[in-house]
């Protein structure tokens, strides 16, 4: 299974990046394509990551956080703050090459978005102020769940007999959270604590 999605990945056909709104689209496709796989739990036995991929996804439908894609010089999947007629506005940003990193290394680009799903669940949960914080609790979040999806990656693609070698920054996050959500701090991780209501951020 993991291997037929990865193979679809990297098969998809070109997209004219000159071309806005082709790109656009193809760049939404895909995003799409890899949140879906993650918050299934038939396809992505996860049930940590798929809670919180869902959650991001169900905000997105509710246009509370678009995703932006474009010329945007951002190493990758980036949650941030745009300013909109005087309000601050969250927002999903695509990095300019996003279709060619997903064909590259879909693997590292499904931890990337699950690091940014927890930023987001977080951020609306009122506890993180600021999406673009580079505090302590805000880097131990994202790279756990980035971790996490890894993790899981890598036991499916054992099952399937899948062999792969992992990228050197794939290494360095699992070096740093070899147990994934478990190399957390106690308490730093509350999946439960999840509000949506008119008291939450930019309703």
């Amino acid at each position: 299974m993991l291997e037929r999605f990865i193979t679809g990945l990297r098969e998809a056909g070109e997209s004219d990046s000159s071309d806005l709104a082709e790109y656009t689209v193809q760049c939404m496709l895909a995003f799409a394509s890899l949140s879906d796989f993650l918050k299934d739990p038939q396809r992505f036995p996860n049930k940590d990551i798929n809670r919180v991929v869902e959650q991001m996804r169900n905000l997105m439908a509710r246009k509370k956080i678009p995703l932006v894609t474009g010329n945007w010089d951002v190493p990758e999947l980036s949650f941030a703050m745009a300013e909109r007629q005087g309000r601050k506005m969250p927002i999903l940003i695509t990095p300019k090459d996003y279709l060619a990193k997903v064909k590259s290394d879909p693997i590292w680009q499904l931890g990337m978005i699950s690091a940014k799903a927890a930023l987001i669940k977080d951020y609306f949960s009122g506890m993180i102020p600021d999406p673009v914080g580079t505090s302590n609790e805000v880097r131990f979040l994202t790279g756990a769940f980035c971790a996490e999806t890894l993790l899981t990656l890598k036991k499916m693609a054992g099952e399937e007999g899948i062999k792969r070698q992992p990228s050197d920054i794939e290494r360095h996050v699992l070096a740093a959270y070899p147990k994934g959500l478990k190399s957390l701090p106690f308490g730093l991780y509350q999946p439960d604590l999840v509000i949506f209501s008119s008291s939450t951020p930019n309703d």
